[in-house]
């Protein structure tokens, strides 16, 4: 049997003749016969769709938060104002800004759990008398 007649048999009589994907006639042309080995027809599956999307808004979530940090650091810090030409000078002013805004971040850190221990301490202190 030649691959003219395996199409033939495949597709069937009549209208549903056309019907026949050219990806099952390529793979037939390519002399891959078993039709478990042929790429599936119809809609996507449901489950790739809802990973695709899922994956699409993780990655969106992410761009999101760098996103607002850069916002953050033009309107508080001035890194939208950097009006430097060279890459060096430019680095050179960006780097303390950075550097600023992640040790107010610590600081901040910081005095939120030093404020919990002091009036954690203080309650304690109070109940006692």
């Amino acid at each position: 049997m030649n691959v003219s007649q395996a199409l033939w048999l495949l597709s069937g009589s009549g209208a549903c003749g056309q019907a026949l994907s050219y990806a099952r006639q390529s793979s037939l042309l390519q002399g891959t016969r078993n039709p478990l080995e042929w790429p599936p027809l119809g809609t996507p599956v449901k489950k790739e769709q809802t990973e695709q999307k899922q994956q699409a808004r993780q990655d969106a979530a992410e761009r999101n938060a760098i996103e607002v940090k850069f916002g953050e650091g033009k309107h508080r810090y001035g890194l939208g104002l950097i009006r430097v030409r060279l890459q060096q000078t430019n680095e050179t002013v960006i780097a303390p800004q950075l550097l600023v805004m992640n040790l107010e971040k610590r600081l901040r850190v910081l005095f939120f759990a030093f404020s919990i221990w002091l009036f954690s301490d203080a309650t304690l202190r109070v109940s006692t008398r």
